[in-house]
């Protein structure tokens, strides 16, 4: 602003309703929830809402989201520790193994900061993975692969075939 009288010339604060930054934290109501996965202590628990991975605790706070992609998301798997999360996803046009980890020591998945889990692409190929379970030493993951069983390390490595075949196979380790 200029004084015409003077010549001085002074700043003019401007403003407007649009600058104030609003609540950081994205609302959305989804109509249901599928996929559930528990720790091994059964204290958290995941699941997928509206085809992204949140987790909580068992006591119903808030949700927290893990991924944030325009994919489909499911078949979910806790590691034994409770640390690690396995899900399989559609991002990036096709099906994979991915795995999400915790940014807390502690290991609490729901009081960590929304998205702010390490993921990491487990398998990389146009089949289609499906239907994860832990082996009961934590070690292995069996999945199908099309209509194929297949087993590979907790971290994705040492992908072994174990049965061929055209139709997807009922499956389950054994306990010992």
């Amino acid at each position: 602003l200029v004084d015409l009288t003077d010549g001085t010339t002074r700043p003019i604060a401007l403003t407007a309703d649009a600058d104030a930054l609003g609540d950081p934290i994205e609302r959305r109501r989804l109509q249901g929830a599928d996929n559930v996965a528990f720790t091994s202590d059964g204290k958290q628990f995941a699941f997928v809402a509206g085809h992204d991975v949140f987790v909580m605790d068992r006591i119903l706070k808030e949700p927290v989201q893990v991924t944030d992609t325009p994919a489909i998301e499911g078949d979910l798997c806790f590691a034994k520790d409770g640390k690690r999360l396995w899900f399989v996803s559609e991002h990036g046009g096709e099906v994979d193994v991915w795995e999400a980890t915790c940014s807390r020591d502690d290991g609490a998945w729901w009081r960590a900061t929304p998205l702010s889990f390490a993921l990491r692409k487990l398998t990389d190929d146009a089949a289609v993975e499906a239907r994860l379970v832990l082996d009961p030493t934590g070690a292995k993951i069996a999945y199908l692969r099309g209509g194929d069983l297949f087993t590979m390390g907790a971290d994705g490595t040492e992908p072994r075939l174990v049965v061929a075949g055209w139709d997807a196979p009922s499956f389950d380790w054994s306990p010992d």
